[in-house]
């Protein structure tokens, strides 16, 4: 397998950042919902985003190219609009914040991001859709997923002629003044 295949396999992977002409170069194109291998070569980052948009009964803009590359090709994220709003705007991607929130919005409906409500007025939104629970670092102001190890600490009682749906849990934490 030649460099520039290795880079891009990786990249899918999440094993290596994207570089932001990569980024421009794969949502380059036209407004059409049209989710067929354009002319321009084999891409798998291009066609894994498309087909993840196609499979939301979303069409593939540029702008919902753009906001699927941020979001999902590293592991798993936990951001914010304005979070998004400043990582496009670094890379010179064709995304305003309006267009951010709208997309975030689009993608949660859609089932690709699970929305983090915290208290007060900043939304989170998550790439990982599955249950699980959080830690938010008020020093830090960053959400992160709670070890998998520590969830089985909290049992939930019977809920008595009820299915449990979800249960949303976020640990609020800070640093000890005493460290």
């Amino acid at each position: 397998m030649n460099n520039k295949v290795a880079d891009i396999f990786e990249r899918a992977a999440g094993v290596m950042p994207m570089r932001p002409e990569m980024i421009r170069e794969m949502t380059d194109g036209g407004e059409s919902c049209d989710l067929e291998e354009r002319a321009d070569g084999f891409d798998p980052i291009r066609r894994h985003m498309r087909a993840k948009l196609q499979m939301a009964a979303l069409c593939a803009t540029p702008q919902r190219l753009a906001l699927c590359s941020l979001l999902f090709m590293a592991s798993d994220r936990h951001v914010t609009a304005e979070m998004l709003s400043r990582e496009a705007s670094a890379m010179d991607l064709p995304l305003t914040t309006k267009e951010v929130k709208a997309g975030l919005q689009e993608f949660t409906g859609a089932g690709l991001l699970r929305e983090v409500a915290l208290y007060g007025a900043t939304v989170w939104y998550d790439t990982n859709t599955g249950s699980h629970f959080h830690f938010y670092d008020e020093d830090a102001k960053l959400l992160f997923d709670m070890p998998e190890a520590i969830i089985p600490l909290f049992k939930l009682p019977d809920a008595q002629g009820f299915d449990v749906v979800a249960v949303d849990l976020i640990v609020r934490i800070r640093r000890n003044s005493n460290v």
